[in-house]
Order: structure tokens, then sequence, then C-alpha cells
């Protein structure tokens, strides 16, 4: 799928992890802030078991505002077959994250790779090179076509400040790596 044309159309990224208030709620607004005034990306995050309504989990929320990123206006929603279908890429933070896509909506499957996955081909990436995002999904696949243990993030949700602050961490530096190592579309 081409996601760039003569009129630049918007890579559509979708994060999802389980209740969309720590994990793909925290990527959406860290990857969203940062890209705000350089991409035509548009940047969304749901779960598969959505807190529907929620706000982020309140030290993810404050994970963000140690890093300058406000979260308030983030709401929790449901993974839908309409969010996969309007998704060029999608990242998830778990096995349970793509096996659920997998049996609920098994045809957008190849647009799922996990986040850590996706970083991991990203830290191995000559500096300067950048990779375009209209062929992120088939690249990664290419050159790290099984995820490893590694490429988790935990669902820090009720297990304290310490393991939020780690997922936090992982996630930021991964969204670090998306925004300087892949070529966004402007």
């Amino acid at each position: 799928m081409q996601l760039t044309s003569g009129n630049a159309r918007r890579a559509h990224l979708l994060f999802v992890c389980t209740g969309n208030i720590c994990r793909s709620a925290f990527a959406e607004v860290c990857l969203a802030s940062r890209l705000r005034s350089t991409s035509t990306a548009m940047v969304r995050s749901a779960g598969v078991m959505a807190v529907v309504g929620n706000a982020m989990e309140p030290q993810m929320a404050r994970e963000a505002a140690m890093r300058g990123i406000d979260a308030s206006a983030h709401r929790a929603q449901q993974l839908t077959g309409r969010l996969l279908k309007g998704a060029d890429i999608v990242m998830v933070f778990g096995p349970e994250h793509a096996e659920w896509i997998a049996r609920e909506y098994p045809e957008y499957l190849g647009r799922v790779v996990s986040l850590g996955q996706l970083a991991a081909v990203l830290r191995v990436q000559p500096r300067r090179a950048l990779m375009n995002v209209n062929d992120l999904v088939r690249d990664v696949r290419q050159q790290r076509p099984e995820v490893a243990d590694e490429d988790w993030i935990e669902d820090p949700f009720h297990k304290g400040k310490q393991a939020m602050a780690r997922a936090a961490d992982a996630i930021w530096n991964d969204v670090e790596l998306m925004v300087n190592r892949i070529e966004w579309p402007s």
C-alpha cells in the first residue's frame, strides 16, 4: 500500500494494547506529540479489552508529563475492525494482542508488528539511514521475521510505579527511534 503520492496521504499508525490506558495510550501521545509539527502521520491507539472512555492511567500520565506531554485528552477506545481497516501499521505490545487480531480480524494481521520488533530493526540501521514509512511492515518482517521475547513490553497495570516507569522508558525509547529513523510524509 502506497501511503503517499502527489497529494501526500497521511500514514495511519495504530498502537494496540489491552485496556488502552497504559502502553498504547502512552505510545500514542508520545509519538503524536513528537510528529505533530513535522508530519502528516495520524497516530491512534485502542485496546483489545479497552476500559472505554477512561483517561490514561494516572501514573502513566505522570510519566508523559515528565516528558512534557499533556495526556489529559486521551480516552480509551475498543479496537474495532474499522480502526484496523484505517490503519497502515498496527503496533502491539504483547503476543495476546496479535493473537486477538488474528482471531477477530485475521484480514488485518499483515499490518501487525510489535513495537519492540520495529525498534529492534531500527536500532541496527545505519544512524543516517531512514526507513520509509510506506515499507515499514514489510521491512521489519524481512529483517526480523520472528518476534523475540525482549520485543514485548510488559503490561504495567496494577504493578506499581517502577513497572510504569520501565514501560514508559521502553516505549519512549522506541518512539524516539521511530521519530528519528523513519522517513515520515510531510
